[in-house]
């Protein structure tokens, strides 16, 4: 058998010509940001009654799923996601313990008049002032 150690030109040629075939046809393709279509995805209360409803048809406990309580830890969740700290407490509770030493002095307000919970931002820096007295 006869073995060749000489690379022919035609060879590497034929390699780069693949090479930037390829490389050509890939940027060809590609779409450019601005013809790119952005989507807006919103989650709405309807798409949250949707999931409720799944979860009612689906899980294995289903006769004992409450779906007010899905509904508060969902706007507990919502809360916590955004950049300042709010929390909901239902009103009875912060009525009861707004005056406790160790409960957190803040703001609270209702997003209606006749909700049964209030939204909670606390107040750290008033409350570490309050805690060095």
């Amino acid at each position: 058998a006869v073995v060749s150690t000489q690379s022919g030109h035609y060879g590497r040629g034929k390699n780069r010509f693949v090479i930037l075939l390829f490389v050509f046809l890939s940027i060809g393709f590609c779409k450019k940001e601005d013809n790119i279509k952005k989507e807006v995805h919103t989650f709405s209360l309807r798409d949250f009654h949707a999931v409720v409803n799944t979860v009612k048809k689906n899980h294995i406990d289903r006769e004992n799923l409450d779906s007010s309580k899905s509904y508060r830890g969902a706007s507990e969740y919502a809360l916590l996601s955004l950049p300042t700290n709010l929390y909901i407490y239902p009103e009875y509770y912060y009525n009861n313990h707004k005056d406790d030493e160790d409960f957190i002095q803040g703001k609270v307000f209702k997003l209606q008049e006749n909700d049964e919970f209030v939204v909670f931002e606390p107040n750290y820096v008033l409350s570490e002032k309050e805690d060095k007295k």
